[in-house]
């Protein structure tokens, strides 16, 4: 073999395997959600999703939460920062379905609910990435000092599971 296609298909192979490795730290479960948060959000490919399917990579995101909620059942400051990233994929899912629909799709209810959390969810992304918060600890004191952050995480939680709820209700209706 030609020796610098032989370099072309090394470097080719430590790319796919960089990125594989990048996102398997976080395994989807459905191939919606792998579609919706990989694909689409994090490397921008703009691949097409039904309506329908987003309420499934929603619930794999309040999946996640509550993953976390479990981890750290003590300690609401926690929660909050490490579940921004699935509260944001969340909101996205909605932001795609009222798109999709033209804004017909989902109740003003909803869509009120959902730009109420904006504000905390960026917040929350902010602190988690903040590079000048080195421990965890300084994250948690950053998160205690929000005036509208839920105090449990349950709250968190439920807030979340019903906004997912309401949606999936929504989107597909059950059927007769």
């Amino acid at each position: 073999i030609d020796p610098a296609k032989l370099a072309a298909l090394k470097l080719e192979h430590q790319e796919l395997r960089s990125k594989a490795l990048f996102f398997a730290n976080e395994a989807h479960i459905t191939a919606i959600a792998n579609e919706h948060v990989v694909l689409n959000q994090q490397l921008g490919l703009k691949l097409p999703l039904d309506t329908a399917q987003y309420p499934i990579s929603m619930a794999e995101q309040v999946a996640f939460i509550g993953e976390q909620m479990k981890h750290y059942p003590d300690n609401v400051d926690r929660v909050l920062w490490k579940t921004a990233k699935y509260a944001q994929r969340i909101l996205d899912a909605i932001d795609q379905i009222e798109l999709q629909t033209n804004g017909q799709g989902l109740t003003r209810e909803i869509i009120a609910q959902a730009t109420a959390l904006e504000p905390l969810v960026e917040r929350l992304l902010e602190i988690k990435k903040d590079t000048k918060l080195i421990t965890l600890e300084a994250k948690d004191a950053a998160v205690a000092r929000l005036p509208n952050a839920p105090r449990t995480a349950a709250d968190w939680g439920n807030r979340l599971f019903d906004l997912y709820v309401e949606v999936r209700l929504q989107v597909q209706p059950a059927r007769q």
